[in-house]
């Protein structure tokens, strides 16, 4: 099993806007820069194949604490258009920026600490003490059609685990920049469900929402 100390303090970074991944999700880019292909390139032949997600408040250099890492899983070239790679991730744990790195590379790299998200590496319990799972779909599920979101429902909520139901919905679900970032940095699944069920009800109920602190 990995543990935080295993992993490098030194990691690529990529900086977004309105996009929070999370441990245990996938996820799909199609890659055209030119300094994201060489930053994949380089970061598949590494041991854990590392990129660090991390949200930004508008601006690519003002960026949030915490991200998430992710795990390269696989690329492909588009075979229409030469010029797309398309990269797979899964989220694996989150992480706390220190600094930005400046060198010679033509992405960005950062200095980031790992041990306050040990948790992130340990699978969780596929039933999660407190959680009304049968209240939470049927809220996420009026959540997600109220924003013309499709997903089955069927195949992605019958049989996985709590965490996977929890995060699949602060993953997919219309939320802005800040309310992610919150979803991402709370510190147990349970408090990601509440913070979570009070997005969508107080949404539901038609009153304006005061973004998360």
């Amino acid at each position: 099993m990995i543990v935080t100390a295993d992993l490098p303090d030194t990691i690529p970074i990529i900086s977004l806007d309105i996009f929070a991944l999370f441990p245990g999700l996938d996820c799909g880019f199609g890659i055209v820069d030119w300094r994201m292909l060489a930053m994949l390139d380089a970061t598949s032949k590494t041991d854990f194949r590392l990129v660090g997600l991390i949200q930004n408040r508008g601006d690519e250099e003002d960026m949030y604490d915490v991200g998430c890492a992710a795990q390269i899983l696989d690329m492909n070239s588009e075979k229409a258009l030469k010029a797309i790679q398309t990269v797979r991730m899964k989220g694996l744990t989150r992480f706390r920026l220190v600094e930005t790195i400046t060198g010679f590379e033509p992405y960005a790299r950062a200095k980031v600490k790992w041990d306050e998200f040990e948790a992130d590496l340990t699978p969780p319990p596929p039933v999660i003490e407190g959680f009304n799972r049968r209240r939470f779909i049927k809220v996420a599920y009026a959540h997600l059609k109220k924003h013309d979101i499709h997903i089955d429902f069927e195949i992605d909520f019958d049989d996985p685990d709590d965490d996977f139901v929890i995060n699949f919905v602060a993953f997919n679900g219309k939320f802005s920049t800040a309310e992610r970032q919150a979803l991402l940095e709370c510190k147990t699944f349970v408090d990601r469900y509440e913070a979570l069920m009070t997005l969508m009800a107080v949404e539901s109920g038609g009153r304006k929402f005061k973004q998360l602190q």
